[in-house]
């Protein structure tokens, strides 16, 4: 009787350590508390997609077709121009086929540094430090107005389709823009900005100046301030020699006149 006793005590504390061990496990089959979270799913919600974007191959040289951005202006006829978009690479250029006057320049801060831009003129023509003439610094508006967030095609002469456009002297490359369908050397002068630069060639002189007589006939621009010898006597004298010598001259022969 007494071993009968002491197994069934016996049986009852191991059907109790039993129970105790089973209700303190969860099933494997019971879905986590709400609250909890592993560290992986933390990681993934801090950090946030990963960028794999990687940029295309593009043609990113200022050759005769390339499209283009413009850039940072420095006066009436000198700009850069931006070619690719991821990435872009920075040219300078300057305007085939016309002549902007002259203006004072000053460093300003721009996106891509200190860079040199026509400052507003006084009105009174300089011509020894900083030149100053006439419409200078309209002329520089004129071009921003025209080209600022445009995108831009480049054509050049002398160079077949695909090939670099050359460059001058001060490492500027020689170009046309064309924006929106139309010539920006041509709009430049219909506008009474610039001058058809007849001291180099240009394949576009006859277009261009067609547009600056027509400026002319209308008083536009700086055309405004009177007859033609009157606004030459507003420019300085390295302007007025090759004008008066020199200009209608190439531009009636370019229009057969």
């Amino acid at each position: 009787m007494r071993r009968f006793a002491q197994c069934k005590q016996l049986g009852l504390l191991v059907s109790l350590a039993t129970l105790a061990w089973t209700s303190g496990c969860e099933s494997s089959d019971d879905p986590p508390a709400d609250d909890a979270t592993t560290e992986a799913d933390t990681a993934e919600d801090t950090q946030g997609p990963v960028d794999t974007f990687v940029p295309p191959d593009e043609p990113k040289e200022l050759t005769n077709g390339a499209m283009a951005r413009a850039g940072h202006v420095v006066d009436g006829d000198t700009l850069d121009v931006l070619v690719g978009e991821y990435n872009p690479v920075t040219y300078s250029v300057r305007l085939l086929g016309i002549n902007a006057p002259e203006c004072s320049k000053r460093d300003a801060i721009t996106a891509d540094g200190v860079r040199n831009a026509c400052v507003l003129s006084q009105g009174a023509k300089e011509c020894d430090e900083w030149t100053n003439e006439h419409h200078s610094t309209a002329s520089y508006e004129a071009l921003k107005d025209l080209v600022e967030g445009k995108e831009l095609r480049v054509s050049c002469d002398g160079v077949s389709a695909g090939a670099w456009c050359p460059t001058d002297p001060f490492n500027r490359h020689l170009v046309y823009l064309e924006v929106d369908g139309k010539d920006v050397s041509t709009e430049l002068a219909r506008g009474g900005h610039v001058w058809s630069f007849t001291a180099f060639p240009s394949s576009k002189r006859a277009q261009i100046c067609q547009a600056e007589y027509d400026a002319r006939a209308e008083g536009a621009g700086m055309w405004a301030a009177g007859s033609v010898s009157q606004v030459l006597s507003m420019m300085c004298p390295d302007t007025q020699n090759w004008y008066e010598s020199y200009h209608d001259k190439d531009c009636d022969k370019a229009l057969g006149l």
